[in-house]
């Protein structure tokens, strides 16, 4: 089995369920932002399980909205920047509603759970606390903030028609990003040499903030998590979803679009030893402005055995998939979030091979990549402390290049496909940011997710 469970038997391998997902996951964003297991639970339950109702704020604030977004301090919950002064709050606090239906979970499959566990490195006192956060439900405030200047979309737009000019003026612009908290567009550079900033300010009428990538943006493609790998048995690419066809149903896997060469031919590679060429399909792989995704068709024999589940991780057992989040959002599809907690399937660090999760927190869902657009989401590195960043242990975000096509995850739902990352240092070593497509954007090349 692995990221993508494409396996070679009907064997069956235990699967984490949702309060062993909720712990485990709880772990990475209580090493993040240094919070207790309990609230890190809450947080994560009141970020990901209660999407509909953000999507209704979305809705109700769209003309005016300025920013909507996660604040992940000490007084966490939903944060909304709106532009003008007069406008009354209706709504004051996100509610995940309580779940007795948690309680079936308990008693079954007694020594799977507990080979789960074992292997999850779970206790059972983690595992009993997602328990009684998802039976008794949970809440955060909504916060109004008046007085915005400008909205979302009319910085988003300004981004979007100033990018060519900006590259033009200063090569060393890498990436472009909308900052929906403090109204202001984030700028990553190769060099601050030569940036003008009051001239940047000017050109998009709105405020800059700079960051410095010494290696730019870089497509992240040489290695997998569920194997890609070339004829010569080298390590390409990693795959993130199972997905099929929606033209004939026919079932394969996501990856990122920049991973296909028409002169490398590639084969799928499992952890369980299976092993097959894999293909990619007309017309069914893009890596452009708007995205960067592919879609392969699996082998008909294996494909047969295709099911909706991921790996984390090299040593938990697998996830079920039980849905996906969209990008952007409307009252009927859920979108994600600025501030919202997201993990990926990569590699330990440039010597290390080991594939482990790590996390971040979105800090924009209109990033602009090297070619320019506004549909790709950016990752942060989290906070472990006042003004300092995490460069090691649990909760840090890594990025190594060939993590490209690995999944982007939150519990049990997909998020998107990773394909490109940048790094504080010319060695590559501490992740500044990490992007990703939405998996929303699946359809647009024929092809949907697979979920149990």
């Amino acid at each position: 089995m692995s990221t993508h469970t494409l396996a070679a038997d009907n064997i069956a391998k235990p699967v984490m369920n949702v309060a062993e997902t909720l712990a485990f996951d709880a772990k990475y964003y209580a090493a993040s932002y240094g919070v207790t297991l309990d609230e890190a639970m809450r947080r994560l339950l009141i970020m990901h399980d209660t999407n509909n109702q953000v999507a209704s704020l979305n809705d109700q604030y769209k003309s005016v909205l300025s920013g909507i977004y996660f604040d992940n301090g000490s007084d966490f919950g939903l944060k909304i920047n709106v532009v003008g002064n007069n406008h009354a709050q209706q709504i004051f606090k996100l509610e995940r509603k309580p779940d007795s239906s948690i309680k079936l979970l308990k008693n079954e499959n007694v020594q799977e759970r507990i080979q789960v566990r074992k292997l999850a490195n779970l206790t059972e006192t983690e595992v009993e606390s997602a328990y009684r956060a998802i039976e008794r439900g949970v809440s955060a405030p909504i916060s109004l903030i008046q007085g915005a200047t400008n909205t979302k979309q009319q910085r988003v737009n300004q981004l979007k028609q100033s990018f060519s000019a900006i590259k033009q003026a200063y090569p060393t612009v890498e990436m472009i990003v909308d900052d929906e908290q403090n109204a202001k567009a984030l700028i990553y550079v190769k060099s601050l040499k030569q940036i003008d900033q009051l001239a940047l300010e000017k050109l998009l009428n709105m405020q800059v903030e700079l960051s410095e990538i010494p290696t730019g943006i870089q497509p992240t493609k040489t290695r997998g998590g569920s194997w890609l790998v070339n004829n010569s048995g080298s390590n390409h690419c990693m795959t993130g979803f199972t997905a099929k066809r929606n033209s004939t149903g026919e079932l394969g896997v996501i990856t990122a679009g920049h991973c296909i060469n028409s002169s490398t031919p590639l084969n799928y590679k499992d952890k369980d030893g299976t092993q097959y060429a894999i293909s990619p399909v007309t017309g069914m792989y893009r890596n452009d402005t708007a995205m960067d995704l592919a879609f392969m068709k699996a082998g008909s024999t294996t494909a047969q055995q295709a099911v909706p589940e991921f790996y984390a991780d090299t040593t938990s057992p697998a996830r079920a998939l039980t849905g996906k989040r969209n990008r952007t959002s409307t009252v009927v599809k859920s979108g994600t979030v600025k501030g919202s907690y997201v993990c990926h399937l990569g590699q330990t660090s440039p010597t290390n091979s080991a594939l482990i999760q790590s996390c971040g927190e979105v800090i924009s869902i209109t990033g602009a990549n090297h070619n320019g657009g506004n549909t790709y989401i950016v990752v942060s590195n989290t906070q472990s402390g006042a003004g300092t960043n995490h460069t090691s242990g649990l909760g840090t975000l890594r990025c190594v290049r060939g993590d490209s096509g690995g999944p982007w995850f939150a519990l049990n739902t997909a998020f998107g496909i990773q394909s490109s990352c940048s790094w504080k240092d010319s060695g590559e070593t501490i992740t500044n940011t990490v992007v990703y497509t939405s998996v929303g954007y699946l359809n647009d090349l024929g092809a949907q997710l697979v979920y149990q």
